[in-house]
């Protein structure tokens, strides 16, 4: 009896193992995926590893849940392999260090791009005409481009034929269109205060009337006689300077070609366009059309641009990097209006949006994490930095348009090694 009992165990100790492994079969490995670690300044140079082979990486974002980063790598790639390319320029020699974890993802960054350029506003027309678009951008936590429309279109019939073209890689939402973040205000001729003029509206170097050495963060703006004994005066912030203080930057749809760029502002209390002094002309525009919203100034000389950011009010913080931003990296928008609002997020990157009835291309997308306002009129063309100021101000982004008719809780800013890209004279040194 004893021995019948030994072998009943052991078969059902066999019927188990069996059963498990049939359970099991097809399954993912449960073997750890390749990780590694990088100091966390560092983490831009593996961000521009990333997109610059689009073939072998489906994107590279920050998990929260994880404490570190994610690096997608695409299916037919080697996770290893491609987790020491992606990192081979990072170093790893402080203490101030980040996680970075592979997941294999289905489709690679190139296939994506390749189908976010499919899906462009045009494209979208002729699939189903009729049809506004107004986002659409590689969403690198599902692995597909999402596609927001019109709330007034057919989003079953749109999405059925976009399925019937593209499959499961393109997902259909409720699109919201979004506003350019500039202001504009007439002031009387008669009312404007000249450069070296008695000025009592507040002290030396603020955002509002700053001195040259000037930092960036500060109200710029151009005026235009509308000859009638008015002028038409655009306001915006200016984002970041080069190292040689030659270049400056800003939004595209701020100012045009060859515009005189001024620091100053229009006091609404006492309804005056007040000038400190000329930072000099636009040279270069790049807004719409599939473009970036970006322009350069060249300023009218070398001390003309000091070092320095305004961050908070009227604090100056020192103004180090330039930065690629990722999914999901913590942020502060910092427009010369709403001033330095932190507590948001980078929810998408380099995507395309409908602003002012154009296509505007480049862009990352910024969510206020607790409701609060990321941007309104004016801050157009101000820095996107990176929350920790401790090393300096380190720019990713320019302020291009938000959700401004719904609380400005959701900012969009053109990254910066887009601007680098297309700008010329390229100079983001």
């Amino acid at each position: 009896m004893k021995h019948r009992r030994t072998a009943l165990r052991a078969s059902i100790s066999v019927l188990s193992a069996a059963l498990a492994l049939i359970a099991t079969a097809g399954q993912p490995s449960a073997a750890p995926a390749a990780e590694t670690t990088v100091d966390k300044d560092q983490i831009s140079k593996v961000i521009e590893q990333v997109r610059a082979h689009p073939d072998d990486y489906t994107g590279m974002r920050f998990d929260s849940a994880r404490g570190g980063y994610v690096l997608g790598v695409a299916a037919n790639r080697d996770a290893s392999a491609s987790l020491r390319a992606a990192t081979r320029n990072a170093a790893r020699s402080s203490q101030n260090t980040v996680k970075v974890t592979v997941q294999r993802q289905r489709r690679s960054l190139a296939e994506l791009n390749r189908t976010l350029a499919g899906v462009g506003a045009p494209q979208t027309a002729k699939i189903r005409p009729g049809t506004q678009i107004y986002e659409w951008y590689v969403d690198e936590v599902a692995n597909k481009v999402k596609v927001g429309v019109s709330a007034e279109s057919d989003l079953d019939t749109v999405r059925r034929e976009f399925a019937e073209r593209y499959g499961d890689a393109v997902e259909i939402f409720p699109g919201t269109p979004m506003i350019p973040a500039v202001k504009t205000t007439v002031v009387k001729k008669s009312d404007i205060v000249w450069p070296g003029a008695n000025i009592a509206s507040g002290p030396n170097s603020t955002r509002l009337l700053d001195d040259a050495p000037y930092s960036t963060g500060k109200r710029i703006l151009t005026w235009r006689d509308n000859g009638d004994g008015t002028v038409n005066v655009t306001q915006c912030t200016d984002a970041v300077k080069n190292f040689s203080s030659t270049i400056l930057h800003t939004a595209g749809h701020c100012f045009h070609n060859g515009d005189m760029v001024w620091q100053g502002h229009v006091d609404r209390a006492a309804n005056q366009l007040v000038l400190r002094g000329r930072l000099g002309p636009v040279i270069d525009v790049q807004w719409g059309n599939g473009r970036i919203d970006a322009l350069t100034i060249r300023t009218q000389g070398t001390s003309t641009m000091g070092n320095y950011q305004f961050t908070g009010g009227n604090t100056l913080t020192y103004q180090t990097a330039r930065l690629s931003f990722a999914t999901g990296d913590r942020v502060c928008t910092n427009g010369s209006f709403t001033l330095m609002s932190c507590n948001a997020r980078v929810t998408s990157t380099n995507g395309c949006y409908r602003v002012d009835d154009l296509d505007v291309c480049g862009l990352d997308r910024i969510e206020a994490q607790s409701g609060g306002q990321l941007v309104q009129h004016g801050d157009s063309g101000g820095p996107v930095i990176d929350e920790i100021l401790a090393t300096g101000a380190k720019v990713g982004g320019i302020i291009s348009a938000g959700n401004l008719d719904n609380g400005g809780t959701v900012a969009f800013s053109t990254r910066m090694e887009a601007a680098c890209a297309q700008l010329n004279p390229y100079n983001c040194n």
